[in-house]
């Protein structure tokens, strides 16, 4: 709680902005998965430029969908993405927008 103080009188940013969060891989059950594969973490690889110069820090890789998948390209990528865009690039929202069929 009073980690999300600081945040809220520091900037007008919110927690979801800074803090990652994870959860397991919904597969079909979300609409970004072909049956097979992530196509947003193969679009983020795709479409992103990388923003991380070595393999960030992170609590989650071993279970991670994204790095069993696209590995170390999809990493370099992730600290740019986050949930809460206020301020999405046309890129951004494109990269995040599910393709169908």
């Amino acid at each position: 709680m009073l980690i999300k103080n600081i945040i809220v009188q520091a900037s007008p940013i919110t927690p979801a902005e800074i803090f990652r969060t994870a959860a397991p891989c919904a597969a079909k059950g979300c609409q970004h998965f072909d049956g097979q594969d992530c196509r947003g973490a193969m679009r983020i690889v795709e479409k992103l430029p990388p923003v991380a110069e070595e393999l960030p820090p992170c609590s989650i890789r071993r279970d991670c969908r994204w790095w069993q998948q696209e590995g170390k390209a999809a990493c370099m990528r992730c600290p740019q993405v986050i949930t809460d865009n206020y301020n999405a690039s046309e890129l951004a929202v494109q990269v995040a927008t599910p393709i169908f069929g």
